[in-house]
């Protein structure tokens, strides 16, 4: 589960996590404390307390060992196939002990979603929590470009979204974190010998071919930076370079989300969209989980120094910046690329990072082709939103010691002497509340929205330690605060960011974006305006095949199905789909009047079997002999549409009940996970013995599984 997301469990029902122990490296490594007790799992913070950079120490390519299921693929690298639930080996030596990288050699074969999911053991232990569940980088690249360049079209001249297929290829990636928690990749240390690196495979398949070990790299701040590159300069014909890029146009990204849309808001977006859809922005809303990325490839005619601007919006987050990390080539180039800031504004504004003193960060470029990427990132977040989230598990632990006196709905006219009975809770609340009061200080100069549910968070536990018995009258209100710093955690792990260009120019360049004027906005919604009467929402094709399809939905869903329907039916069939949106209440009379659809979306369960048996619906079977559609669907799925030996509709959404459950209250209480639905039932008696429940929606669905 994602790091920075667990905190939605502990925001429902109370979590204690125990605070990580510092300790030097070697003695982490080998899974000892100091005092040489066995060390109790903790995070990479704790783990990599100790860390140091040593640049004389020698890297290191590691093998995988192959006596079977060796693969060979075609850049003629041999590895070894790794599926679910399996594990294999490397041998890894190193002549010196210090911190060291750890680089994964892989080919993707199969996976689910967008990842590949596995687990990292060295010498038998795991370093630290995290290594239970890391993920390898993979990218996506376009393969449905035009050989005129920009995006597919549809028959009315609409720009069709950007298909992102995964690049099968071999991957060399740093063992890293997947969002956002670590600015850098992780350090492991190694000491002098022989060590046993194994990667057990979670989800996916994948060959693996080998690990490179490099030296842990320190990187420099601007200023070490400028004096590592001190005494070059840039030609004349760098120094006027400019290079416009647009955003949109992106070779590669780390996850479909990150993908073009058409933003028709503004005359100030290149190119400008009116009547028609035109793919001018990336990312939006979509782009704000960190560690997804985007990247471009720019080539300059000379060595030297270059400025880099971006044409941005940023209006997602009610007056807070969101945070990129710039990378060249794959490496950060000096410190200050990890936290680019993209502050608040409601309109398409342009940007170019600077330093302290207002002055453009230089990048030192060598003639040729370069990739440059934008990361989401945390930024000065990252430590804010982890200590929150530490705060936030033990705020969920001391509300869990108060149910289990109180119970959920507590008599309020009860003196329940709490200070007598869980003292060591009361004083909990002291402490929360003046670690809660740092994150405000650290937040200091914020708007009020930033730091609002930690406020009363504060006030509400001062409150508690001064008078205890006010807790009773207070639990609901607690727990609610309790909740919205949770919500306060998410909406700050976001960092959502829309892109419309960048510009690569040197030093002495005069490039800039083009805005809008006032008079040009205006305009442009006139003319917005103006196309709307003109538009054709029915999509009729008199020269071409169609098949009408009815929808008794919202507007925004028969748009999303419109835009479905071009880019993945019509642009490979030829043929056109007439999308109407219609009453629900419409279907029965225009069948009846020989006037209906040719295919009916979102029907009620029992309406295909009740056209079938007038025989107003058409029978399937002859398709799905044809294609083995039903392979897709439970046996059961396609019962109810089933009339005399033929099938009249096909199942839209499928729903299962899943059971959540919370590992560490079972273990603290000394309880079995229950794998049947007597289990249950005693597992109902030992929680309401601790005032805790066992939640079961009263739906139909829930019911339907003891049927």
């Amino acid at each position: 589960m994602n790091k920075w997301k667990r905190y939605l469990a502990a925001a429902v029902v109370p979590l204690l996590i125990g605070t990580p122990v510092n300790g030097v490296a070697a003695e982490y490594a080998a899974g000892t404390e100091p005092d040489g007790t066995a060390r109790t799992l903790s995070g990479y913070e704790a783990y990599a307390a100790g860390c140091t950079y040593d640049p004389s120490l020698k890297s290191v390519f590691a093998p995988v060992e192959i006596s079977t299921g060796a693969i060979k693929t075609e850049a003629d690298i041999t590895g070894r196939l790794l599926v679910e639930e399996t594990s294999l080996e490397i041998a890894v030596e190193v002549e010196t002990a210090g911190w060291y990288t750890l680089a994964l050699q892989y080919y993707p074969v199969y996976i689910r979603g967008e990842s590949l999911e596995y687990a990292l053991t060295l010498d038998s232990k795991l370093p630290f929590s995290e290594c239970e569940g890391l993920k390898l980088p993979l990218s996506y690249s376009r393969e449905d470009i035009p050989e005129e360049g920009g995006f597919s079209v549809d028959r009315e001249g609409n720009e069709l979204a950007p298909e992102w297929h995964l690049e099968e290829r071999w991957y060399e990636e740093a063992v890293q974190a997947d969002d956002g928690s670590q600015d850098e990749p992780y350090g492991f240390y190694l000491t002098a010998g022989l060590h046993t690196l194994s990667l057990s495979m979670i989800d996916g398949q994948a060959v693996f071919a080998g690990c490179q070990v490099t030296p842990l790299q320190e990187i420099p701040d601007y200023a070490v930076y400028l004096a590592q590159n001190e005494g070059r300069e840039s030609s004349r014909e760098a120094a006027a370079f400019v290079l416009p890029l647009e955003a949109e146009q992106a070779e590669q990204v780390s996850s479909m989300v990150v993908s073009a849309f058409c933003d028709s808001s503004s005359a100030a977006v290149s190119p400008e969209a009116e009547n028609l859809q035109r793919m001018n922005a990336l990312g939006g809303s979509m782009w704000s989980q960190p560690g997804t990325s985007a990247s471009w490839t720019v080539t300059v005619p000379e060595d030297g120094w270059y400025n880099l601007s971006f044409h941005y919006r940023q209006d997602y987050t009610n007056g807070r910046a969101s945070v990129r990390k710039l990378l060249i080539d794959g490496g950060v180039p000096f410190q200050e690329a990890l936290e680019i800031a993209f502050p608040y504004t409601s309109s398409w504004k342009e940007m170019t990072p600077c330093d302290g003193e207002g002055t453009p960060y230089r990048l030192w470029l060598t003639a040729g082709s370069h990739t440059l990427t934008l990361e989401a990132a945390l930024g000065g977040l990252r430590k804010i939103i982890a200590d929150s989230q530490e705060i936030l598990a033990d705020l969920n632990g001391v509300y869990r010691r108060i149910l289990t006196i109180t119970g959920g709905s507590p008599d309020i006219y009860r003196d329940y002497s709490l200070d007598e009975k869980i003292p060591e809770a009361i004083e909990a609340m002291k402490e929360l509340s003046e670690r809660l009061n740092r994150i405000v200080e650290q937040l200091k100069g914020s708007r009020g929205a930033e730091t609002g549910a930690i406020s009363r968070l504060v006030v509400q536990l001062n409150r508690f330690y001064d008078k205890p018995e006010k807790i009773v009258t207070q639990l609901t209100q607690f727990q609610s605060n309790i909740s919205a710093l949770g919500t306060w955690i998410y909406d700050r792990y976001s960092q959502p960011l829309a892109l419309d260009g960048l510009m690569l120019t040197g030093t002495e360049a005069a490039g800039r974006f083009e805005g809008a004027s006032f008079w040009e906005e205006c305009w442009h919604g006139i003319r917005q305006f103006c196309y709307s009467f003109m538009a054709d929402y029915a999509q009729n094709g008199e020269e071409q095949e169609t098949i009408d399809v009815w929808v008794p939905s919202g507007r925004d869903q028969t748009q999303l199905l419109k835009q479905l329907a071009e880019e993945s039916f019509t642009s490979q069939t030829g043929i056109n789909v007439n999308i109407r949106l219609v009453t629900e209440a419409a279907l029965l009379p225009a069948v009846v009047a020989g006037r209906g659809p040719d295919v009916s979306l979102m029907c009620p369960v029992g309406t295909p079997v009740n056209f079938a048996t007038r025989g107003a619906a058409y029978d399937l079977s002859s398709f799905l002999e044809r294609e083995p559609v039903l392979d897709r669907f439970a046996d059961s799925a396609v019962v109810p549409f089933t009339f005399a030996g033929g099938v009249y509709a096909l199942p839209e959404t499928l729903t299962f009940p899943v059971l959540f459950y919370r590992s560490d209250i079972l273990e603290e209480l000394g309880l079995e996970l229950p794998e049947t639905w007597d289990d249950v039932r005693e597992l109902i008696t030992d929680l309401n013995h601790n005032n805790m429940q066992f939640g079961l929606s009263s739906s139909f669905v829930s019911f339907g599984t003891f049927l």
